[in-house]
């Protein structure tokens, strides 16, 4: 065998498996990796390359110029095509640590890419060379125009399976659970046996009754594009459960939120209440005269509401009594709480809801901030209020470790991961953005020398 023909087995083997070995870590996260993002890059090339060889060698050792072998070459090349499949199973295996249904729903999908390029290669190659004899009269599995097809199917398809690995299948794997990562396996494991299956019958249709051309191509998208109907839908499903389930836990949150606020908002009305009857005692008690029961009287009731301090309100008596709730609730944590609350009107119109789960989360992510900061750090919350013809502005300004680097403003919340479980990632700020959008205005985030700034602006109903 010539020096040449051996180079076109191994650079075509190359193209063969390298692009499919190169994608395997890439739905997964650093810390599933076994050796960093780099070094395992660098040792699946060296990995491909080293079975491209050994395909290389097995190629030259096994050939002879008679078209009689030509059954054993094609049997030969499917059984080190094998081996090399069950060991790359293996070792992915290895290198990956995460759940089995992860690691076998992405080796799933990457031999089902693997498989419809290997048949668009085939097919296009037979169209291309059909009637021309071979060069070496005998048949060799890699050739010229195969290699010519591959780079530019790869120069297509590539591209777009790296983005659909790098974010559809990288957030499916972040939040499915067994059953699904189960089910959407029955998906794929059936879609690749009926591709299987239907290439198996063209073959045959080819064979019994000649068709070839267009009509392969034709039938050949109309199976791909069932594929990929295939997997838009269980990846819409992998969407629209986690949709619901983060619907279902922020509902849970707005929940709570409500009713801490409900019982703080009954704990000051029952206060208002008790106050009028305090006020009715002492002016009973100073009408009769009786100075020392007043001054006896008034030092138990000021011992008995030591630390109360009423916070300084804007008029508006939801985003009051909220307001008074969590700034009662920092200053127990020895957060210093300022305030810049311009007059509002006592309606402004928004949902109650609206504003007990805009002002609840950024009131609570302040304090959550505000509370790991070491003891010795400043610990302040500022919080700014103002109307503006038919605008609603409010900013929230926060203490905050300073680990990160300094971020521009954002609207999108997910730069600001939340420190809770991963399906809470950033609930918070994208319930203030949904909130904010729904009045037709906005939410911006930023962090800075050690400061978080949240800035919302609505349009007054």
């Amino acid at each position: 065998m010539p020096a040449r023909t051996i180079f076109i087995q191994f650079i075509g083997f190359l193209l063969q498996t390298l692009p499919i070995v190169v994608l395997w870590p890439v739905p997964f996260h650093d810390d599933a990796l076994s050796l960093s993002r780099k070094k395992m890059t660098l040792s699946l090339i060296g990995y491909t390359v080293l079975l491209s060889a050994g395909f290389a060698l097995m190629s030259w050792l096994i050939y002879v110029p008679s078209p009689e072998h030509n059954t054993f070459v094609r049997t030969a090349s499917n059984i080190y095509m094998l081996i090399c499949i069950l060991l790359s199973i293996g070792f992915f295996f290895i290198m990956i640590r995460s759940s089995f249904m992860k690691k076998l729903i992405v080796i799933v999908i990457l031999l089902h890419y693997a498989t419809a390029l290997f048949t668009l290669t085939c097919i296009i190659l037979g169209m291309l060379t059909a009637g021309r004899p071979g060069d070496l009269g005998v048949l060799i599995i890699y050739e010229r125009y195969e290699l010519l097809i591959n780079i530019g199917l790869l120069a297509v398809t590539f591209p777009l399976v790296y983005l659909f690995f790098k974010r559809e299948v990288q957030f499916g794997l972040s939040y499915m659970e067994n059953s699904t990562l189960k089910r959407g396996c029955i998906y794929m494991l059936f879609s690749l046996l009926l591709f299987a299956v239907c290439i198996f019958s063209l073959n045959n249709f080819m064979f019994y009754y000649g068709f070839s051309g267009k009509t392969i191509l034709f039938f050949l998208a109309a199976l791909i594009l069932t594929d990929c109907i295939i997997y838009f839908m269980f990846f819409s499903e992998v969407h629209l459960t986690l949709k619901i389930r983060q619907s279902e836990d922020q509902l849970r949150r707005f929940d709570d939120q409500y009713r801490q606020i409900s019982t703080c908002i009954s704990e000051a009305r029952r206060i208002r209440h008790d106050i009028r009857h305090h006020l009715n005692h002492i002016s009973a008690m100073n009408h009769r005269g009786e100075q020392k029961a007043l001054e006896e009287y008034l030092r138990s009731y000021e011992a008995s509401f030591h630390g109360f301090e009423q916070a300084p309100l804007c008029g508006y008596p939801t985003f009051d009594n909220i307001l008074q709730y969590y700034i009662g609730s920092a200053r127990e944590k020895g957060i210093i709480v300022k305030n810049e609350l311009r007059p509002l009107r006592e309606n402004l119109g928004f949902d109650v809801v609206d504003i007990t789960v805009m002002l609840g989360n950024l009131m609570e992510n302040a304090i959550e901030a505000c509370c790991k900061l070491p003891l010795e750090s400043p610990r302040f919350i500022r919080i700014w209020v103002k109307q503006a013809d038919v605008v609603f502005l409010l900013e929230v300004e926060n203490s905050c470790a300073d680990s990160m680097k300094d971020q521009p403003d954002l609207t999108d919340a997910s730069h600001f991961p939340s420190t809770k479980h991963a399906m809470s990632h950033g609930m918070g700020l994208k319930s203030i953005q949904f909130v904010a959008e729904k009045y037709g205005g906005s939410a911006e985030f930023k962090r800075s020398n050690g400061t978080f700034v949240a800035r919302v602006v609505m349009n007054i109903p």
